[in-house]
């Protein structure tokens, strides 16, 4: 069987709406795409260009994307032009610990406690929320007995959605500026499951627990980067 080398794709290959993509110069733009439609190929091609025509330099170009493995994608389609080798690419949460570390060096942000990996966060999450229980448990909440039966895991996700979408379990109280109140949203129980509607109680003693804790678990590395770019 013969064997071919992989070759950078060409720019006639795209669709029109592709070649829109990579044309963009500068200015935001928001590309709505259903998954395997070809983002992440669209976006190295507009970086390629932006790169070759010397619109912007590659070390000023910073690509983000939710995950390792699209990480390792991005970099992977970025390697096969020579001008592209210097752009930064990383997750999201990644983006957001380095704000918060650069935050920290500056002087802007008091030292936390940070997790950089996902394991490790994770096993953070868990304590967290086993301290909120007690911290339940001692305050004889109306929810005591429903505690018993808590899939920590479930409740975790339900934070994690929270947090991804701005959604704070004490708006109020966080003292947001106006601009990220346009925004940032009042957490709310789950959706149609009325017999968890005290998620969001538990919630709050959770974010009390972590403050105390100066803790940044992985879910709050994008809300705290988000919050000091505010």
């Amino acid at each position: 069987m013969p064997v071919h080398c992989s070759s950078p794709a060409s720019i006639s290959d795209l669709t029109q709406e592709q070649r829109l993509i990579v044309a963009h110069n500068e200015g935001p733009a928001l590309v709505f795409a259903v998954a395997g439609s070809g983002k992440t190929t669209s976006v190295a091609h507009r970086i390629e260009r932006l790169t070759r025509e010397r619109v912007f330099a590659a070390p000023r170009i910073l690509a983000t994307t939710f995950s390792r493995r699209g990480v390792e994608d991005f970099r992977g389609k970025l390697r096969q032009w020579p001008s592209c080798r210097t752009v930064k690419v990383k997750t999201l949460h990644s983006l957001g610990y380095s704000i918060m570390q650069k935050a920290m060096s500056l002087g802007y942000l008091n030292a936390q406690v940070l997790n950089d990996g996902e394991d490790d966060a994770s096993s953070l999450d868990r304590k967290l929320a086993f301290s909120a229980v007690r911290i339940a448990r001692e305050q004889r909440v109306a929810y005591a007995q429903e505690l018993d039966q808590l899939d920590t895991d479930d409740f975790l996700n339900y934070i994690g959605v929270c947090k991804a979408n701005l959604r704070y379990a004490d708006l109020a109280a966080e003292r947001l500026p106006d601009e990220a109140l346009q925004v940032a949203t009042q957490a709310r129980p789950p959706d149609g499951v009325r017999s968890l509607d005290w998620y969001l109680d538990l919630y709050q003693l959770y974010e009390k627990v972590r403050r105390s804790m100066n803790a940044v678990t992985y879910d709050d590395m994008m809300v705290s980067g988000w919050e000091l770019l505010v």
